[in-house]
């Protein structure tokens, strides 16, 4: 099963929802500064990624806790309860690049706030081209909510079959930490049952 993979040439045409971007920085409202900041940081984050995603389908099962991924077995309450009455699911990968890892980095070392503006417009993003993931599955499927390694009881430990499966350095360029961080920061990995 060779993984399929994505790539996004305008990540413009993706929404990134300011009420989103607050949320992520803890502000209940906003005021017509940190809207004009949000806005600056919004237009510089589209210059600074690369959207690419792979993807597998497989062949499922759960039986009680355990969900068989054919290359991994999950044991997660959550996750077998997430993916119940699922005999396939889509397993991916998505990411920004790591052109944004450094514009993070190189923002916060400016300032600090239009940092953590940066990087919260970077979260809605990431998060936004899931859910567009989500949509070009959904087109001919039902689907399960995504569901990711770290959520609930489904264990992070399985972020590395999950990149593995997918080849995800090769085809995505992400690599894994010792503390199974993914690099780029800005980068997901979930599953999506189908029903």
């Amino acid at each position: 099963m060779l993984p399929i993979l994505i790539q996004l040439s305008d990540s413009r045409q993706l929404t990134i929802s300011k009420k989103e971007v607050l949320r992520y920085l803890g502000v209940k409202e906003s005021n017509d500064q940190l809207d004009d900041l949000i806005e600056k940081a919004i237009d510089s984050v589209h210059s600074t990624v690369s959207l690419k995603a792979s993807y597998i389908r497989v062949p499922i099962l759960v039986e009680g806790e355990e969900v068989d991924f054919g290359f991994d077995k999950v044991k997660s309450q959550s996750l077998a309860k997430n993916l119940k009455e699922c005999k396939e699911a889509f397993v991916f990968v998505a990411s920004l690049g790591v052109l944004n890892d450094k514009a993070i980095e190189k923002n916060f070392k400016l300032d600090r706030l239009n940092g953590a503006i940066f990087d919260c417009v970077s979260t809605t993003l990431i998060e936004s081209f899931c859910d567009y993931i989500n949509e070009y599955f959904g087109e001919k499927n039902v689907l399960r909510p995504r569901f990711s390694p770290g959520y609930g009881d489904f264990s992070i430990e399985h972020q590395r079959s999950i990149l593995s499966v997918l080849d995800a350095y090769k085809n995505v360029g992400i690599t894994l930490t010792d503390s199974l961080m993914m690099i780029p920061s800005k980068s997901v990995t979930a599953v999506v049952g189908i029903l």
